[in-house]
């Protein structure tokens, strides 16, 4: 164990950080009821080698706790977390913008909005690491943005 660590210390390793999550545009209600919030997510890997295809997720803490919010960005297939078309590069950043779709049970709430790069979210059975073993795997989370939903 310890001369893997060794080695993968040698050959460099990825290091995902969430560098923006912002509103992209104005919150509606749509037909369903559900708030949806413009949202840009941009991921950089700042470390020293290349990233696998990972997952991004959105969490929001509002007055019932935390959960995970669906992101569904166009061209993806799961609506609730996007990927990375590839491996992502070090130095390379990755941008997703699509929509959250809040419940209507947190119409007219304030909540406090987190990105989290290389998500385990909705997942079972995966190493502590998820998908991509990073050189830090404690900064993965965003900043909070504050969002009111209508």
């Amino acid at each position: 164990m310890f001369a893997s660590a060794l080695l993968l210390l040698a050959c460099g390793q990825p290091d995902l950080v969430v560098t923006t999550i912002e509103s992209d545009g104005t919150p509606i209600v749509n037909a369903d009821n559900s708030a949806e919030v413009p949202i840009q997510v941009v991921v950089r890997n700042q470390g020293s080698a290349a990233a696998d295809v990972f997952k991004t997720a959105v969490d929001y803490t509002g007055s019932q706790g935390t959960f995970v919010v669906a992101f569904t960005v166009p061209g993806q297939t799961d609506i609730w977390y996007p990927h990375t078309s590839g491996s992502l590069a070090a130095g390379a950043e990755e941008s997703f913008a699509g929509i959250l779709t809040f419940h209507p049970s947190v119409h007219g709430e304030t909540l406090g909005l987190h990105a989290v790069a290389d998500s385990c979210s909705g997942d079972e059975f995966m190493p502590d690491y998820c998908r991509v073993q990073e050189s830090d795997e404690a900064n993965n989370r965003s900043d909070s943005l504050t969002v009111v939903v209508p």
